[in-house]
């Protein structure tokens, strides 16, 4: 099973309501979501690349877009707890517990759209090494260069995840939306 990073635009209007309510509510977000995008498994390297290629111009757009920097509920200093005393489902209810989603507001939505429609395929393809972002270890290791169609973690899948990224974020852009971040 591999990671999902995944995106959901709501519009400023439900967000604004979900604000609101943020710390006395479990956050439902089926309802208001104008569309969701997930990256399964190759969001690291989608990461690793942007970085090497593009990070001296647009750091702070990729780091926005990869980990936000905003969130709604209430923060959890984790570091203040002793893990190692608690039982698995006390830590379940810890998480489950206090509802917390990090959200990229509508204008670093544009900020991130401007960004990614500014991304050359051939950057990309110069930035793509497997062996490097194996030796890196980039989730989920086994990068490689066979760009057959049904094989995954190769340069063919990070070109379509960044293609399918650009779209979301332009049509988010496109309607002021927000949009909400979760990793699984």
């Amino acid at each position: 099973m591999s990671q999902v990073m995944y995106y959901d635009r709501i519009s400023k209007e439900a967000f604004l309501t979900l604000s609101e309510n943020a710390d006395n509510c479990i956050f439902n977000l089926f309802p208001t979501s104008k569309g969701s995008f997930g990256i399964a498994g190759t969001f690291m390297g989608i990461e690793f690349i942007l970085r090497k290629a593009y990070d001296n111009f647009f750091r702070q757009e990729i780091n926005e877009f990869n980990y936000p920097s905003t969130h709604l509920g209430k923060i959890i200093d984790y570091d203040s707890i002793e893990f190692k005393n608690l039982t698995a489902f006390e830590q379940s209810d810890l998480f489950n517990s206090t509802p917390r989603i990090e959200y990229i507001s509508d204008m670093n939505v544009k900020r991130i759209s401007s960004f990614l429609n500014q991304i050359q395929e051939n950057e990309i393809k110069k930035a793509y090494n497997s062996k490097q972002l194996n030796e890196n270890g980039i989730y989920p290791r086994v990068w490689h260069d066979d760009e057959s169609e049904n094989l995954a973690y190769n340069l063919r899948c990070i070109l379509d995840d960044i293609k399918l990224l650009t779209s979301f974020f332009q049509n988010a852009s496109n309607e002021n939306d927000y949009v909400l971040w979760s990793i699984s």
